[in-house]
């Protein structure tokens, strides 16, 4: 009797971590929704927009191009989903969010070269 009260509370101890755990996770991807200007000189993105549920447009110069983004732990994803509309194709790197700063770190930009930092700061 004992070993069984032992199990379940260990097993809802695991499902109380688990649930924790995956909330911050949903508290994170909302702090990036919205549209975003950069401040830096290293990318032709002028705007990027992130959307719920995975979605994202790109505005570089004259053009709006469509993407997708995605989080993995710190690791932001913004990939193209046609790279002859917006340049570079693709932001791969360690992001943070301050009041109304976005800050990625080593940037992997195009999957070809490495940028310390991109910063874009929040439009709406």
């Amino acid at each position: 009797m004992k070993k069984r009260k032992f199990k379940v509370l260990g097993t809802c101890g695991v499902m109380l971590m688990a649930s924790l755990s995956l909330s911050g996770c949903g508290n994170e991807n909302k702090l990036i929704i919205g549209k975003w200007r950069t401040t830096s000189q290293y990318t032709q993105n002028r705007y990027i927009t992130i959307y719920e549920g995975g979605n994202c447009t790109i505005n570089s110069f004259d053009y709006d191009g469509m993407g997708t983004w995605s989080i993995s732990g710190n690791t932001l994803s913004i990939l193209g989903t046609n790279s002859l509309v917006w340049e570079p194709d693709s932001l791969i790197g360690t992001f943070s969010v301050d009041n109304n700063t976005l800050t990625f770190t080593n940037v992997n930009v195009d999957a070809i070269r490495t940028i310390d930092e991109i910063i874009y700061e929040r439009v709406e």
